[in-house]
């Protein structure tokens, strides 16, 4: 399957960074809410899978991704997300 593309917005909470993923992109992504992803900003793409809390689905973007990505909290950012059979 080929790379989703969404546009969003690094947000954060006092605790972590995160990307929330729109609810049209999960359902085109396919298998289950919790599926292992492939996420690329700004061309650096790594691995995790969607979490979701409070009905809303989101995936984490760690201080090292940040960095490499080359984003912050509060950047605009276009994301890649395909599903990491």
């Amino acid at each position: 399957m080929p790379a989703l593309q969404f546009a969003g917005r690094l947000e954060s909470d006092q605790r972590a960074c995160f990307i929330r993923v729109p609810p049209q992109t999960l359902t085109a992504l396919g298998p289950g809410k919790r599926a292992p992803v492939k996420v690329t900003i700004n061309g650096f793409t790594y691995r995790t899978t969607i979490a979701v809390y409070g009905g809303k689905s989101y995936v984490g973007v760690r201080r090292e991704v940040r960095e490499a990505a080359g984003v912050a909290a509060g950047d605009p950012i276009t994301v890649g997300l395909e599903y990491d059979a």
